[in-house]
């Protein structure tokens, strides 16, 4: 597909050329400007998706995603970015079979990343976390990155294999201290093998960044009450509650505002 999409630009740009060399100036502009217009218009397709996404138009954001993805011109980031879509709004099936696709076209490394990594989302909905472990163990075997680390050290710690997640945040920590999803992966990964004080020591580190993750917001919070401070506390429940959540988040909604309630009644 990539190699066909080239072969249509540069003879569209090949015409338009010609047009302005040997047969109207103008017609040839036309053509080459049309030829700009048409590439860019999955990007800016993308863009106005993800911006009725923001204002919870999600059935526009779905359709305008979809005509980014089934243009000629889409790039593989703009169809696996689609798959994303698809997933977070509880079409699984749909991303499947667009993912599986995928795995059958020329890929840099990083969309091949990319893949996998949305695909490994794909198996996790479908009960098969483990396959979406050994994938990306054996792609990281010969590709590190911050989307790789990120990834895979949230898909272990789904698998509930913590001390192997442990021990790969860790390293991923090594890779960059900085960045925000890699310090989230550790924190819960801390959280849920019951070691408390570190995980609220790594919060510490990048919640005052306003990640707007609500799994961050929320496993914050459960410390803040632990360590009886209410109103931090609900602060940080109600930014959560002003998150998006999606069929791929790990808390809910409904899990928040029951928090909420919860804290309110305890004050």
């Amino acid at each position: 597909m990539a190699k066909k999409k080239l072969l249509i630009n540069v003879l569209i740009f090949a015409v338009g050329i010609i047009s302005f060399t040997y047969i109207n100036r103008l017609l040839g502009i036309v053509i080459i400007a049309l030829l700009a217009i048409l590439s860019g218009l999955p990007v800016a397709l993308m863009i106005f998706g993800n911006n009725a996404y923001k204002r919870e138009q999600y059935d526009k954001a779905l359709k305008l995603y979809k005509k980014a993805a089934n243009s000629l011109f889409a790039s593989a980031k703009i169809k696996i970015g689609y798959g994303y879509f698809l997933i977070k709004n509880g079409y699984v099936d749909e991303s499947e079979a667009l993912l599986e696709k995928m795995f059958h076209k020329q890929l840099s490394k990083d969309d091949e990343m990319r893949l996998k990594s949305t695909y490994g989302i794909v198996l996790w909905k479908k009960g098969k976390i483990d396959e979406a472990v050994e994938m990306l163990t054996k792609f990281s075997e010969n590709y590190k990155s911050i989307s790789v680390y990120e990834n895979l050290g949230y898909f272990l710690i789904l698998q509930g294999n913590y001390e192997k997640a442990l021990e790969f945040n860790k390293e991923a920590i090594e890779y960059d201290d900085s960045d925000v999803g890699i310090l989230d992966n550790l924190a819960l990964n801390y959280y849920f093998l019951g070691d408390h004080k570190k995980a609220l020591k790594t919060y510490e580190k990048f919640i005052d960044r306003y990640p707007e993750l609500v799994t961050s917001y929320y496993f914050y919070s459960l410390l803040l009450i632990e360590n009886e401070e209410y109103d931090k506390a609900l602060e940080f429940l109600n930014m959560a509650l002003h998150c998006n959540f999606s069929f791929i988040s790990l808390i809910q909604k409904e899990e928040v505002e029951s928090k909420i309630s919860e804290i309110e009644n305890l004050k």
